[in-house]
């Protein structure tokens, strides 16, 4: 295909995306149209992802440039060696817990639990897992309960139906 027919088919795509978004969707189709927006969204994503994979300088088009995303680093930490460094004559962290607690209060550090290998840990032991209705906080309660759970409503998906209706 032509390079100048893309860009004539990218022109008819913005105008189409201009007069959709400007459009009332009726009830009986919403699901129908948010499922073909998404397939769209998804090539047309599938698509630039792969210009862009292929591109390795910076480059300036008639509209728009391209431009290195710069540095990334991607960091491992040592919890252990962390911690113990801050335990000492010079700060008033004392033990592994009050260092551990120091970097949470100070957001340096955040624990992510997972609630399944939780679970499996707890079983594993033969401890009680004691789950609360409701958020809890970290008080330093050690008899509460260990986890807070809050259920809500997630937002509607858009899944694709085997037959068309």
């Amino acid at each position: 295909m032509d390079v100048l027919a893309s860009l004539d088919y990218l022109t008819d795509i913005e105008a189409s995306t201009s007069v959709l978004v400007k459009t009332a969707v009726p009830d009986e189709l919403v699901a129908d149209v948010a499922g073909r927006v998404q397939h769209v969204e998804r090539t047309l994503g599938q698509f630039r992802r792969n210009l862009l994979a292929e591109q390795d300088v910076d480059v300036d088009g008639r509209e728009y440039g391209l431009r290195s995303g710069g540095r990334v680093a991607t960091r491992s930490y040592n919890l252990a060696a962390i911690t113990y460094s801050l335990i000492d004559e010079q700060t008033d962290i004392t033990t592994f817990m009050e260092a551990l607690n120091e970097l949470i209060s100070q957001q340096a550090v955040k624990l992510t639990f997972g609630w399944q290998r939780l679970q499996k840990v707890f079983q594993d032991h033969d401890v009680m897992l004691r789950v609360a209705h409701h958020e809890i906080s970290d008080d330093g309660d050690v008899d509460g309960p260990h986890v807070g759970e809050v259920w809500s409503e997630k937002p509607m998906v858009i899944v694709a139906l085997e037959e068309p209706q």
